[in-house]
């Protein structure tokens, strides 16, 4: 979402850039890139050193967890603060990141996830008042933000694309999931599921490690979805699907409860997996007996949600909330 607000941004006049706390690195999994500088400023502090440090390098070198490289494209260049610039910091270096830049900046505080932001205000680090102002991605967000800073954020709207997550009436029979959400759930659930004499026939597809692109191909094939969230701001892969006509069956993550409802799934009460295996069963037998009514339910589903979190909503929003911090002067923010 950040990637796509700087394009926004650029577009209508006003510069953006992504700030990476290295010159030779660059975040390349989503199908739109922005321009971009580094800085020592977003160098998180204290977690290069101690032996907790080396044992969790080793840990994730050895079983791969959240691998990094250290470079992957073209260094780009040194950011040079000028007197005017704005920061919008994301929730989940909320605590640290406002100490570690200069301190006449104007800083935005970016919530898209309310249970990281709580936990980064529970800190000791937490200063609420460097914040000028602060936006939520989803209603869930806009609620933690509201517990944080006891006041109503602005809201930027999420979006689906039309492009990469159309409807498709034609889909192949198997099911999609995405397998590091809920890890040890996730792969229980698969392997009970697969042994249902019923469904031994259906493929499995598994969603990860892949681009933007090629995820949203694979919703784009699926008939079934198997949403797997945990305490999430929004949810976006259970909405993708449904836009693309997908029948999404599972938890909603909280930031879900926006969208994911009996009108635009079959969402599962939260952790109740046994629950989750048998609703998983039960909605492909419905479709075997009788697909008509699901094919009628998965189009509305995907109207529904293509109508609601469209393009043109995201960046009238965008372009009005930016513009007005361009034209706030620095002492109407502080």
């Amino acid at each position: 979402m950040v990637f796509d607000i700087i394009e926004v941004l650029n577009a209508n006049g006003i510069e953006a850039l992504a700030l990476y706390g290295r010159p030779d690195f660059e975040y390349k999994c989503h199908v739109v890139t922005a321009p971009r500088v580094w800085s020592t400023f977003v160098h998180a502090p204290n977690t290069n050193a101690g032996l907790k440090h080396v044992a969790r390098v080793f840990r994730d070198y050895a079983l791969r967890h959240n691998p990094k490289p250290l470079s992957n494209t073209v260094p780009c260049p040194e950011w040079l603060v000028e007197a005017d610039d704005v920061v919008i910091v994301p929730e989940y270096v909320a605590d640290w990141l406002p100490d570690s830049l200069p301190r006449h900046l104007r800083l935005i505080l970016f919530n898209q996830n309310p249970f990281t932001l709580i936990r980064a205000y529970a800190r000791p680090g937490f200063k609420g008042d460097r914040f000028s102002k602060s936006l939520s991605s989803s209603e869930a967000c806009s609620a933690g933000s509201r517990m944080v800073f006891g006041a109503e954020p602005e809201k930027v709207p999420l979006y689906i694309s039309n492009d990469l997550y159309a409807y498709q009436k034609h889909k192949s029979f198997q099911i999609a999931y995405m397998p590091r959400k809920r890890g040890r759930d996730s792969a229980a659930l698969i392997k009970t599921l697969k042994a249902v004499p019923s469904l031994q026939n259906i493929p499995f597809v598994p969603i990860d490690g892949v681009s933007t692109d090629e995820a949203a191909r694979l919703l784009r094939e699926s008939l079934f979805f198997l949403s797997l969230p945990e305490r999430e701001g929004f949810g976006l892969p259970a909405a993708e699907a449904m836009a693309t006509g997908a029948l999404v069956i599972g938890y909603t993550g909280i930031g879900g409860d926006e969208f994911f409802n009996d009108t635009s799934g079959f969402p599962v009460p939260e952790d109740n997996l046994m629950m989750l295996y048998e609703t998983v069963i039960a909605v492909i037998a419905r479709y075997r007996e009788n697909p008509k009514p699901l094919d009628e339910f998965r189009l509305q589903a995907s109207e529904t949600i293509l109508r609601n979190y469209s393009r043109r909503e995201f960046e009238q929003e965008v372009i009005k909330i930016f513009s007005e911090f361009q034209k706030s002067s620095f002492s109407e923010l502080a």
